[in-house]
């Protein structure tokens, strides 16, 4: 179920640009399901991208991430909640990304076993 985008001028899964700036912010909530958090493509500019993603561990669920760049993986991760309910980060820090020129970009969330609260910002700068 999508919480719904808390970026300030667009909502939905696409990132958004303005000037040279690349960014996005959203939060779901799932029960043993998987979420497109993010599908973007770009225009006639690559963007480097910091995607910075937490969790509210507040159940036993294993949430795996997926990046995908033109419908190929080009990264996944799992995590899970561990012995102690704590907020994580699936990348351990912040994670860079290239999007090339016009390429499709798609960051999948899924969580497995039980609900999970999952939040997600990108930013990051263009280039033409």
């Amino acid at each position: 179920m999508m919480l719904g985008s808390s970026n300030p001028v667009g909502t939905g899964t696409a990132l958004n640009v303005i000037g040279e700036h690349i960014f996005g912010n959203n939060q779901a909530s799932l029960d043993n399901a998987a979420i497109t958090m993010f599908d973007h493509t770009n225009g006639a500019y690559y963007a480097i991208i910091e995607i910075a993603a937490g969790r509210n561990m507040k159940s036993s669920a294993e949430v795996s991430t997926t990046i995908k760049i033109n419908g190929e993986e080009g990264y996944e991760a799992k995590f899970d909640n561990g012995i102690t309910s704590t907020l994580t980060m699936p990348f351990g820090s912040p994670f860079k990304v290239l999007i090339p020129p016009f390429a499709r970009f798609q960051l999948i969330f899924e969580a497995n076993d039980a609900q999970d609260t999952i939040g997600c910002t990108i930013t990051g700068r263009i280039y033409a």
